[in-house]
Protein backbone atom coordinates (compact mmCIF):
# COMPACT_ATOMS: atom_id res chain seq x y z
CA UNK A 1 0.00 0.00 0.00
CA UNK A 2 2.91 2.44 1.04
CA UNK A 3 4.35 2.20 -3.10
CA UNK A 4 0.92 2.72 -4.41
CA UNK A 5 0.77 5.68 -2.13
CA UNK A 6 4.64 6.78 -2.75
CA UNK A 7 3.33 6.05 -6.36
CA UNK A 8 0.39 8.93 -6.22
CA UNK A 9 2.56 11.49 -4.62
CA UNK A 10 5.48 11.32 -7.09
CA UNK A 11 1.98 11.75 -10.04
CA UNK A 12 0.60 14.32 -7.99
CA UNK A 13 4.34 16.39 -8.05
CA UNK A 14 4.77 15.62 -11.88
CA UNK A 15 1.49 17.00 -12.69
CA UNK A 16 2.25 20.25 -11.11
CA UNK A 17 5.22 20.68 -12.55
CA UNK A 18 3.74 20.25 -15.47
CA UNK A 19 1.42 22.41 -15.27
CA UNK A 20 3.70 25.11 -14.28
CA UNK A 21 6.02 24.60 -17.19
CA UNK A 22 2.67 24.82 -19.51
CA UNK A 23 1.81 27.92 -18.00
CA UNK A 24 5.21 29.55 -18.43
CA UNK A 25 5.15 28.48 -22.01
CA UNK A 26 1.59 30.00 -22.43
CA UNK A 27 2.87 33.29 -20.85
CA UNK A 28 6.25 33.70 -22.97
CA UNK A 29 4.14 32.66 -26.40
CA UNK A 30 1.26 35.14 -25.46
CA UNK A 31 4.19 37.85 -25.56
CA UNK A 32 6.17 36.91 -28.35
CA UNK A 33 2.83 36.85 -30.18
CA UNK A 34 1.78 39.89 -28.94
CA UNK A 35 5.09 41.88 -29.95
CA UNK A 36 4.68 42.14 -33.82
CA UNK A 37 2.17 43.85 -36.01
CA UNK A 38 0.85 41.88 -38.89
CA UNK A 39 -0.53 43.55 -41.95
CA UNK A 40 -2.22 42.10 -44.94
CA UNK A 41 -2.45 38.68 -43.36
CA UNK A 42 -5.87 36.81 -42.46
CA UNK A 43 -6.39 36.54 -37.89
CA UNK A 44 -6.14 32.77 -38.60
CA UNK A 45 -3.18 32.92 -41.42
CA UNK A 46 -1.51 34.98 -38.82
CA UNK A 47 -1.89 32.91 -35.98
CA UNK A 48 -1.21 29.68 -37.76
CA UNK A 49 1.94 31.71 -39.14
CA UNK A 50 3.01 32.80 -35.57
CA UNK A 51 2.44 28.91 -33.75
CA UNK A 52 4.23 27.31 -36.93
CA UNK A 53 7.30 29.58 -36.19
CA UNK A 54 7.20 28.73 -31.86
CA UNK A 55 6.57 25.15 -32.53
CA UNK A 56 9.07 24.10 -35.55
CA UNK A 57 10.98 27.55 -36.25
CA UNK A 58 9.84 27.38 -39.82
CA UNK A 59 6.81 27.99 -42.01
CA UNK A 60 5.92 27.72 -45.71
CA UNK A 61 3.78 29.89 -48.19
CA UNK A 62 2.23 28.13 -51.09
CA UNK A 63 -0.32 29.91 -53.65
CA UNK A 64 -3.98 27.89 -53.99
CA UNK A 65 -5.77 30.16 -55.62
CA UNK A 66 -5.35 33.72 -57.30
CA UNK A 67 -7.19 35.10 -54.10
CA UNK A 68 -5.86 32.46 -51.34
CA UNK A 69 -2.33 31.51 -50.54
CA UNK A 70 -2.03 28.98 -47.64
CA UNK A 71 0.88 28.73 -45.08
CA UNK A 72 1.62 25.26 -43.58
CA UNK A 73 4.66 23.63 -42.50
CA UNK A 74 6.67 21.29 -44.25
CA UNK A 75 8.68 18.51 -45.11
CA UNK A 76 12.26 19.19 -46.93
CA UNK A 77 13.44 17.31 -49.80
CA UNK A 78 16.35 17.85 -51.79
CA UNK A 79 18.99 20.66 -50.30
CA UNK A 80 21.36 23.01 -52.48
CA UNK A 81 25.22 23.50 -51.57
CA UNK A 82 24.22 25.96 -48.95
CA UNK A 83 22.14 23.40 -47.28
CA UNK A 84 18.96 25.16 -48.43
CA UNK A 85 16.23 22.84 -49.42
CA UNK A 86 15.19 23.32 -52.92
CA UNK A 87 12.22 21.22 -53.00
CA UNK A 88 9.68 20.68 -49.97
CA UNK A 89 6.27 18.19 -49.11
CA UNK A 90 3.44 20.89 -47.94
CA UNK A 91 2.11 19.30 -44.15
CA UNK A 92 -0.85 20.82 -43.43
CA UNK A 93 -1.46 20.13 -39.80
CA UNK A 94 -5.15 19.85 -40.82
CA UNK A 95 -6.71 17.82 -43.64
CA UNK A 96 -7.00 19.59 -46.45
CA UNK A 97 -7.55 18.26 -49.96
CA UNK A 98 -6.70 21.42 -51.72
CA UNK A 99 -2.93 21.52 -50.69
CA UNK A 100 -0.46 19.61 -53.02
CA UNK A 101 1.34 16.23 -51.54
CA UNK A 102 4.44 16.55 -53.83
CA UNK A 103 7.64 17.94 -53.68
CA UNK A 104 7.11 22.02 -54.55
CA UNK A 105 10.25 24.01 -55.88
CA UNK A 106 11.19 26.59 -53.16
CA UNK A 107 12.58 29.90 -53.58
CA UNK A 108 16.19 28.63 -53.33
CA UNK A 109 15.96 28.00 -57.00
CA UNK A 110 15.77 31.15 -57.68
CA UNK A 111 19.34 31.76 -57.79
CA UNK A 112 19.52 29.79 -60.92
CA UNK A 113 17.12 32.07 -63.12
CA UNK A 114 19.69 32.23 -65.96
CA UNK A 115 19.05 28.63 -66.42
CA UNK A 116 15.52 29.13 -66.94
CA UNK A 117 14.44 27.54 -63.17
CA UNK A 118 10.74 28.92 -62.93
CA UNK A 119 9.01 30.83 -60.08
CA UNK A 120 9.14 29.06 -57.07
CA UNK A 121 6.12 27.20 -56.14
CA UNK A 122 6.31 26.96 -51.98
CA UNK A 123 8.65 30.04 -50.37
CA UNK A 124 10.40 29.04 -46.80
CA UNK A 125 10.94 31.39 -43.87
CA UNK A 126 12.76 30.42 -40.82
CA UNK A 127 12.30 32.03 -37.35
CA UNK A 128 15.92 31.56 -36.26
CA UNK A 129 19.42 31.99 -37.96
CA UNK A 130 20.12 28.74 -35.79
CA UNK A 131 16.40 27.28 -37.52
CA UNK A 132 15.44 26.09 -34.06
CA UNK A 133 12.03 26.05 -32.99
CA UNK A 134 11.86 29.69 -30.66
CA UNK A 135 10.27 27.20 -27.82
CA UNK A 136 12.93 24.92 -28.08
CA UNK A 137 15.41 28.04 -27.72
CA UNK A 138 13.68 28.85 -24.45
CA UNK A 139 13.83 25.06 -22.79
CA UNK A 140 16.82 25.12 -20.50
CA UNK A 141 15.56 28.39 -19.09
CA UNK A 142 11.63 27.07 -18.57
CA UNK A 143 13.66 23.83 -16.64
CA UNK A 144 15.43 26.35 -14.47
CA UNK A 145 12.19 28.44 -13.89
CA UNK A 146 10.06 25.28 -13.12
CA UNK A 147 12.67 24.09 -10.50
CA UNK A 148 12.44 27.60 -8.69
CA UNK A 149 8.59 27.65 -8.94
CA UNK A 150 9.05 24.75 -6.91
CA UNK A 151 11.56 25.78 -4.25
CA UNK A 152 9.54 28.98 -3.73
CA UNK A 153 6.57 26.40 -3.07
CA UNK A 154 8.30 24.35 -0.90
CA UNK A 155 10.14 27.59 1.14
CA UNK A 156 6.06 28.59 1.41
CA UNK A 157 4.58 25.68 3.11
CA UNK A 158 7.47 25.30 5.37
CA UNK A 159 7.36 28.90 6.23
CA UNK A 160 3.27 28.34 7.15
CA UNK A 161 4.66 26.24 10.09
CA UNK A 162 6.62 28.05 12.32
CA UNK A 163 6.34 26.35 15.44
CA UNK A 164 4.87 23.23 17.30
CA UNK A 165 3.74 23.20 21.03
CA UNK A 166 3.67 19.47 22.55
CA UNK A 167 0.59 19.10 24.86
CA UNK A 168 -1.51 16.52 26.42
CA UNK A 169 -5.01 15.34 26.60
CA UNK A 170 -5.24 17.65 29.75
CA UNK A 171 -3.52 20.80 28.47
CA UNK A 172 -4.54 20.66 25.09
CA UNK A 173 -7.53 23.38 25.44
CA UNK A 174 -5.38 25.45 27.56
CA UNK A 175 -2.76 25.28 25.09
CA UNK A 176 -4.90 26.24 22.19
CA UNK A 177 -5.95 29.68 24.03
CA UNK A 178 -2.70 30.39 24.53
CA UNK A 179 -1.76 29.94 21.00
CA UNK A 180 -4.78 31.72 19.93
CA UNK A 181 -3.84 34.63 22.04
CA UNK A 182 -0.36 34.79 21.02
CA UNK A 183 -1.75 35.01 17.53
CA UNK A 184 -4.55 37.71 17.91
CA UNK A 185 -1.61 39.82 18.82
CA UNK A 186 -2.10 39.35 22.82
CA UNK A 187 1.44 40.56 24.48
CA UNK A 188 1.02 38.88 27.89
CA UNK A 189 -0.69 35.99 28.15
CA UNK A 190 -0.93 33.78 31.69
CA UNK A 191 -0.46 29.97 32.06
CA UNK A 192 0.19 27.61 35.08
CA UNK A 193 3.15 26.72 36.62
CA UNK A 194 2.31 23.07 36.22
CA UNK A 195 2.10 24.12 32.25
CA UNK A 196 5.31 25.66 31.40
CA UNK A 197 7.23 22.79 30.44
CA UNK A 198 4.49 21.99 27.92
CA UNK A 199 5.17 25.37 26.33
CA UNK A 200 8.23 24.04 24.01
CA UNK A 201 8.05 25.37 20.31
CA UNK A 202 9.51 22.90 17.92
CA UNK A 203 10.67 24.81 15.23
CA UNK A 204 11.18 23.54 11.69
CA UNK A 205 14.70 25.39 11.22
CA UNK A 206 13.80 26.05 7.66
CA UNK A 207 15.66 29.04 6.39
CA UNK A 208 13.77 31.45 4.59
CA UNK A 209 14.99 31.92 0.96
CA UNK A 210 12.12 33.26 -0.98
CA UNK A 211 14.01 36.56 -1.50
CA UNK A 212 16.82 34.94 -3.08
CA UNK A 213 14.37 32.03 -5.37
CA UNK A 214 12.76 35.05 -5.97
CA UNK A 215 15.89 37.44 -7.57
CA UNK A 216 16.84 34.45 -9.37
CA UNK A 217 13.38 33.53 -10.77
CA UNK A 218 13.31 37.23 -12.06
CA UNK A 219 17.09 37.16 -13.35
CA UNK A 220 16.16 33.91 -15.11
CA UNK A 221 12.76 35.51 -16.43
CA UNK A 222 14.85 38.55 -17.45
CA UNK A 223 17.18 36.73 -19.81
CA UNK A 224 14.08 34.87 -21.15
CA UNK A 225 12.23 38.28 -22.42
CA UNK A 226 15.94 39.84 -23.85
CA UNK A 227 16.36 36.67 -25.74
CA UNK A 228 12.47 37.29 -27.23
CA UNK A 229 13.41 40.68 -27.87
CA UNK A 230 10.78 41.85 -25.40
CA UNK A 231 11.50 45.28 -22.52
CA UNK A 232 12.01 43.90 -19.41
CA UNK A 233 13.33 46.48 -17.18
CA UNK A 234 11.60 46.07 -13.54
CA UNK A 235 14.52 48.27 -11.23
CA UNK A 236 14.02 51.97 -11.13
CA UNK A 237 16.03 53.37 -13.97
CA UNK A 238 17.76 55.99 -11.18
CA UNK A 239 18.95 53.06 -9.37
CA UNK A 240 20.64 51.80 -12.58
CA UNK A 241 23.45 53.50 -14.47
CA UNK A 242 22.70 54.68 -17.60
CA UNK A 243 25.09 52.82 -19.83
CA UNK A 244 23.88 49.71 -18.10
CA UNK A 245 20.38 50.38 -18.94
CA UNK A 246 21.16 51.35 -22.69
CA UNK A 247 23.50 47.86 -23.09
CA UNK A 248 20.30 46.58 -21.63
CA UNK A 249 18.10 47.74 -24.46
CA UNK A 250 20.56 47.20 -26.89
CA UNK A 251 20.55 43.72 -26.89
CA UNK A 252 16.63 43.18 -26.60
CA UNK A 253 16.57 45.54 -29.84
CA UNK A 254 19.25 43.05 -31.42
CA UNK A 255 17.44 39.57 -30.22
CA UNK A 256 14.45 41.31 -31.78
CA UNK A 257 15.85 41.87 -35.16
CA UNK A 258 17.49 38.94 -34.97
CA UNK A 259 14.14 37.03 -35.45
CA UNK A 260 12.30 39.53 -36.76
CA UNK A 261 14.63 40.13 -39.46
CA UNK A 262 14.38 36.62 -40.87
CA UNK A 263 10.48 36.58 -40.64
CA UNK A 264 10.42 40.24 -42.89
CA UNK A 265 12.99 38.57 -45.44
CA UNK A 266 10.18 35.54 -45.85
CA UNK A 267 7.30 38.11 -46.30
CA UNK A 268 9.36 39.93 -49.05
CA UNK A 269 10.00 36.88 -50.86
CA UNK A 270 6.29 35.93 -50.68
CA UNK A 271 5.49 39.19 -51.80
CA UNK A 272 7.88 38.89 -54.85
CA UNK A 273 6.47 35.02 -55.45
CA UNK A 274 2.92 36.08 -55.48
CA UNK A 275 2.37 39.31 -56.23
CA UNK A 276 0.67 40.08 -52.75
CA UNK A 277 1.26 43.06 -50.27
CA UNK A 278 1.76 41.87 -46.76
CA UNK A 279 4.55 43.37 -43.93
CA UNK A 280 5.49 42.88 -40.46
CA UNK A 281 6.69 45.42 -38.21
CA UNK A 282 7.92 45.46 -34.06
CA UNK A 283 5.64 47.09 -32.12
CA UNK A 284 7.56 48.64 -30.09
CA UNK A 285 11.26 49.75 -30.28
CA UNK A 286 13.46 49.66 -26.66
CA UNK A 287 14.71 53.38 -26.82
CA UNK A 288 17.84 54.61 -25.44
CA UNK A 289 18.29 56.38 -22.23
CA UNK A 290 19.89 59.43 -24.18
CA UNK A 291 17.22 59.29 -26.93
CA UNK A 292 14.86 62.20 -26.76
CA UNK A 293 11.10 61.35 -28.18
CA UNK A 294 10.84 64.39 -31.40
CA UNK A 295 8.74 66.87 -30.23
CA UNK A 296 5.49 67.92 -31.97
CA UNK A 297 6.85 70.47 -33.82
CA UNK A 298 9.03 68.28 -35.50
CA UNK A 299 6.23 65.53 -36.01
CA UNK A 300 4.22 68.26 -37.53
CA UNK A 301 7.90 69.22 -39.98
CA UNK A 302 7.67 65.46 -40.46
CA UNK A 303 4.34 65.26 -41.81
CA UNK A 304 4.12 68.52 -43.66
CA UNK A 305 7.24 67.57 -45.45
CA UNK A 306 5.75 63.91 -46.46
CA UNK A 307 2.82 65.79 -47.83
CA UNK A 308 4.84 68.08 -49.80
CA UNK A 309 6.17 65.42 -51.74
CA UNK A 310 3.12 63.52 -51.76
Amino acid sequence: MKKIKDDEDLRAIARERADIKRRLYERYFNLFASSWKWEGFAREEREAIIRSLWTRGTIGALRISDELLAYVPYAPQDFNLYGTPVTAVPVPSRTAPYIPTRALSTSALRINVARGVEEPEIVLGWAQHTLRPIRDSLADWVDDLVELEMAIRMNIDLQKIPFVFKCTNQNEAKLRNLIQRVTFGSSMVAIGVDEVGSVDAMTTGAPYLLDKLEEQKERIEKEVLTFLGIDNLKEKPERMQGDEINANNDEININRDAILDNVKEWVRLVDEAFGTSHSVEAKTTTRSLYEEEPNQEEKNDDESGRNDID
